[in-house]
Parts: structure tokens; sequence; C-alpha cells
């Protein structure tokens, strides 16, 4: 009995669950050596530790406990090559994805930071804004509910590729529809990150919002608060003689999802003016 391990020294040895034995005990992935009759203790041998431990390298490789079991009770060279180059190219897959989102948590961490320290507020301001990439969906919009089904169907025609968060979703005004008793939006888009991967089916949906020069206002509050801005914004417009070149824009950056704190919420307008004349 020297020669033979409890489930508990078997669990300690190699840094698992005496649970997690017990359940492969029970899906036949690995079983003791011995089970005493009187007690169901089970016990391990030392010729079973190699097992274990390629048990346990196939799970941080990504094989499921099926799949193990499956290359336990077959196993060949040729196979064991070809489930290792499966999970390889699922590995980098994996690295790949972990990367863009990274890069997506980057932008959006190093955006909301400068929004934290953001303190002109309420009054216009012109401001250089680089080249953006956008997805677009013409949709009349008044009220949330349209704007929840104009999302929801943006999502769909991109077999739901795009993740809708706040920040990135904005919605598009003319000066004629500023002057409805009800705003009413005529398009949404979808801010694209420098490196979102869109499939190549949706190339043709992607829009350029151009860089350059915009009139913009940034204030707390949301689309319920942005008529009074946009007045504002026409009014700056009119006064410096800048002349729009395209249509009104507004993005709600920081809404009650973020914080829970009113005086945090934060939205932008803004709209591209032509470029001022060198004096």
């Amino acid at each position: 009995m020297n020669a033979h391990f409890t489930i508990g020294q078997m669990a300690k040895l190699h840094n698992m669950n005496p649970k997690t034995l017990r359940y492969y005990d029970e899906i036949d992935l690995f079983k003791p050596i011995e089970v005493n009759e009187d007690n169901g203790y089970r016990y391990y041998s030392a010729e079973q530790f190699k097992q274990l431990d390629f048990i346990n390298y196939l799970k941080t490789v990504g094989l499921t406990l099926e799949e193990i079991k499956e290359q336990l009770h077959e196993r060949n060279l040729e196979g064991f090559i070809e489930t290792m180059e499966m999970y390889s190219d699922i590995n980098r897959a994996k690295i790949e994805e972990l990367h863009y989102v990274q890069k997506t948590i980057d932008l959006r961490m190093h955006e909301l930071k400068r929004l934290q320290q953001f303190d002109q507020l309420n009054e216009p301001l012109l401001e250089y804004i680089p080249k953006r990439h956008t997805l677009n969906f013409k949709s009349e919009i008044t009220s949330i509910y349209d704007l929840e089904i104009a999302l929801r169907t943006l999502k769909e025609k991109t077999d739901h590729f795009i993740s809708v968060f706040v920040g990135k979703i904005g919605l598009v005004i003319s000066e004629e529809q500023m002057e409805d008793t009800t705003l009413t939006y005529d398009s949404i888009f979808y801010v694209l990150e420098v490196e979102d991967r869109l499939p190549v089916l949706y190339l043709d949906a992607v829009s350029e919002l151009v860089e350059g020069t915009y009139a913009t206002i940034y204030f707390r509050g949301g689309h319920a608060e942005a008529r009074t801005y946009y007045e504002t914004l026409k009014h700056y417009i009119a006064k410096e003689q800048v002349q729009p070149i395209g249509p009104y824009m507004i993005r709600v950056l920081i809404d009650q999802f973020i914080s829970d704190d009113p005086k945090e919420h934060l939205s932008v307008i803004s709209v591209p003016i032509a470029e001022l004349p060198v004096e």
C-alpha cells in the first residue's frame, strides 16, 4: 500500500481539487488503480502520474474532456499531430482575438480618461477630428424605441459582428429636422475602431467621416437635453461665419451604464465645417 496514493495525496501532488479526480473517475477518464471495497477509498499509483500529467496538458491546450477521452482510447501519432495542429490554429485565433480586444479596451480607456479631465462644457469650440470609418443605417428615429430597434437591425445586418457599446453609436440630424417639434434623426451610425475587423461581406456598408475641423459642443446629459445644445451650436456657427459641410451628429459618450452620477454623463454634438481661409 505504500506505493499507492490517496485521492487527497494525488490531488495535492498535482495541484488539483479531489472533486475533479472523483469526477474523472465517474466519467471513466482517469480511474484509480484500486478502490477499497469496505470504505470506497480511491488509491492511485506512481505509474499513473504521467497519464494525469498528459490529461492536464491536453486541458491546457484546449481539448474538452470528451476529446481527451478519445485521445487516450485511440492513441496514434498521426491522430495526435492532427489534434495539435487543430488546436494550434484555434489558439492562434484566440490570441489574435485577445490582442484585438485589448486594443479596443486600451482605446476606450484612453478616451474615458481624456473625457474625465475634459472641462470645456456647454460652450462651442472648433476641434480637429481625424478620419473615422462608420457603419451606417438609414432609419427615422424619434424615440428610444426607434433607436433600439435600429441598433438591433444594424447588428442583424452584420450577423451580430458589431458590439453595441456607449460611445460608439451616433445619430445624424439635419438643420431642417432640428426645427421639428420632436427631434427626428434620419440615420444611425456605428464608429469602427482603428483596427475593427469587418468581414469583407460588409465593406460596402462602411462610410468615411472625413477628417478635419468640426464645430462641437460637449454637455452633460443625453438625447433628452440635446435640443438646447443644437441651438447653441447653430448660433455659434452663424456668429463665427463658418460653413457646415455635413449633417449634425450626436454621440452619448458616458451614460448611466458607466456612471450613476448624472454629473459625469457626457454627450457631444459635432458638425464638419469648411476649412477656414488662411489669413
